[in-house]
Formats: structure tokens, C-alpha cells, sequence
């Protein structure tokens, strides 16, 4: 009886080896038993597909929004960086030439625009500046006018030679320039601000002619152009008397630089930007200008530089007295 157990393991081995297709199945079975069926999908339903894009489009419309707001900081950054680069332009060129120069109309591209006339009618405008015709300085568009950037030698310029601010909108982003239209008549003859250098007692604009500021430096002249901080604060707006009743933030500015902002091909009709000269305006170019707090309606840029200023860097520069 000692041998059983020994006898019946050698039987089991023989049996399993006496049927090897026993064996295979039950190894089959062994791995099977890890794989389980995958599961069957007939895809998403329409209200699935309506619930995705719903929250898509509101994720969209989420991101839309700060990228449009951004975009409008970095426009009006970019306008301002231009306001202020221009106006230092204008202070230099005023150092070297001894005057200011004259805005550029709609049709000079870029280069100031005179008058042929001293006093009167304007006459035929002058593209560019000659001793011999424009000596007088007075000047063709001296309130509605663009920043004479070939003339100044200023970027960026459009393709017409017109300076442009940062809301890159074609023509209507010309970056605007006003000049004081301030006119002198000395009383004993003189060769400054004539033309052709010719002695006499012809009426010029001191701030626009070859030293003509040296004439007036010790006199009690005044510039003309004013800014409000309002729109209902302008006085006979549209006119040579144009001023502000109250809220006078400057009534010294012999220079203007503006923008028209984001709204220029649409606004500038309401009371503030109509007073901005722009393509919209219901009132005649005048000397008052409006400088208020930015919104929705109001979002001209406008920077000036002041008579004081204007002769302290002279002064600086030794081109006055």
C-alpha cells in the first residue's frame, strides 16, 4: 500500500499526456478568462453634440472678449507713444529751423501747406516751404490739418506720407495737427518773414516763419488756440473767437497733436469729438479743441505743447533771445 500514491501520480501524468486536446482547451480557457469584450458605442446624440458646442462657444466667447479689450490698451499705447514722439519732433524741429512747421492738408502727403497770401483769402495753397513764396509762414489748413511727417521726417507713415496712430484704421488714423494761427504786422521794416528776404512791413506768423518767434519773444503776444474739457464749454464754436466759458484746461497752446481714436470712421459728431475736427464734424475747424475723460463716445488722444514750453527750449537750445 506504500506505493499507491506514487502509482496514482505516475496515472494521473499519463492520463493528461494520453489526451493533449483535453490539455490545449484548458489552457485556452485559462486565457480567456482575462479578455473581456469591448464595449459598444453608437455615438454621441444630437443633444450631446448641442451641449458640446454651447460650451465651446461660451469658452470662445469668454476669451473674445479680453483679447478684444487688450487689443484696445495696446492700440491706445501705441497712439499715445505716437502723440509724444511727435510732439518731441515738432519741439526739435522748431530748434533747428527756428519755427514751427504747418500742418499738412488732405493733399500735400505729408509735406506742411501754405498759404500764397499774407492776410486775406489764403489763395492757392504752397506745397513746402521757399523764401521767395511761403517766407510769411502763414499756413494753408491751420486747424484741420495732419501732421507734416515728411516734412518732420516722422514714422510710421502711411503710404501717402501721412503719420498714423496705433489703431491702424487706413486714412481715417492720420494723426491730426493744429498750429497756432497767431499773425504780426511789425511797425519799422524788417527782412525776417519776408520774402526774398526783401525789407518791409509785410504781416507774418511769427510761430511759423524763420525766426519770427525772435520778434515777439519780448512782446506781450499771445497763441491762439485753446483746449476745454468740454464740449459745451466751447464759445462761438466754429469761429475765429472760438473759447471756453469755463473749464479751460490751456488758452496758450500754439501747437495741437490729436488722434481720433477707435470710433474715427463712425463718431465725432456727439459734443466733445464734434469740437475735434474730424471727418464727421458739424462745426467749421476752429482754434478750441476738447480734451475729456475716455468712454465709448469720447476716446480722442490729444496732446499740445504750450508757448512757455516752446520758448524754454529755444532758450535751452540758445536760438532765443
Amino acid at each position: 500500500m506504500a506505493f499507491l500514491p506514487a502509482c496514482s501520480e505516475h496515472s494521473n501524468q499519463r492520463a493528461k499526456l494520453s489526451h493533449p486536446k483535453r490539455q490545449q482547451t484548458d489552457s485556452h480557457m485559462i486565457r480567456n478568462r482575462h479578455i473581456r469584450p469591448m464595449p459598444h458605442h453608437d455615438g454621441y446624440s444630437l443633444v450631446e453634440l448641442a451641449v458640446v458646442m454651447l460650451i465651446v462657444s461660451l469658452l470662445i466667447g469668454g476669451l473674445m472678449l479680453p483679447i478684444s479689450a487688450q487689443q484696445d490698451v495696446r492700440a491706445r499705447q501705441e497712439t499715445e507713444k505716437v502723440l509724444t514722439d511727435a510732439r518731441e519732433s515738432l519741439l526739435g524741429y522748431a530748434i533747428a529751423n527756428g519755427r514751427l512747421p504747418c500742418p499738412a492738408s488732405s493733399t500735400s502727403n505729408g509735406i506742411e501747406s501754405f498759404c500764397t497770401n499774407t492776410t486775406g483769402a489764403c489763395g492757392a495753397p504752397i506745397v513746402g516751404f521757399s523764401s521767395a513764396t511761403t517766407a510769411h509762414g502763414r499756413c494753408s489748413n491751420p486747424h484741420d490739418g495732419f501732421l507734416p511727417a515728411v516734412t518732420l521726417g516722422f514714422t510710421p507713415i502711411d503710404t501717402d506720407g501721412y503719420a498714423t496712430d496705433g489703431w491702424n484704421a487706413g486714412t481715417v488714423s492720420r494723426v491730426r495737427y493744429a498750429v497756432t494761427d497767431y499773425a504780426f504786422t511789425p511797425t519799422t521794416a524788417l527782412t525776417t518773414c519776408q520774402n526774398n528776404a526783401a525789407s518791409g512791413t509785410n504781416t507774418f506768423n511769427p510761430f511759423n516763419c524763420i525766426n519770427g518767434m525772435q520778434q515777439i519773444f519780448s512782446t506781450s503776444s499771445t497763441s491762439d488756440l485753446t483746449v476745454c474739457n468740454a464740449g459745451a464749454n466751447v464759445t462761438s464754436a466754429g469761429t475765429a473767437s472760438a473759447s471756453c466759458s469755463t473749464g479751460t484746461l490751456t488758452s496758450d497752446a500754439v501747437a495741437i497733436i490729436y488722434s481720433l481714436g477707435k470710433n474715427t470712421a463712425t463718431g465725432g459728431t456727439d459734443t466733445d469729438e464734434n469740437q475735434n475736427y474730424n471727418p464727421q464734424s458739424t462745426v467749421a475747424a476752429d482754434r478750441a479743441f476738447v480734451k475729456t475723460t475716455s468712454s465709448d463716445v469720447f476716446d480722442d488722444q490729444l496732446t499740445w505743447i504750450s508757448r512757455g514750453i516752446l520758448f524754454g527750449r529755444l532758450v535751452s537750445a540758445g536760438k532765443l533771445p
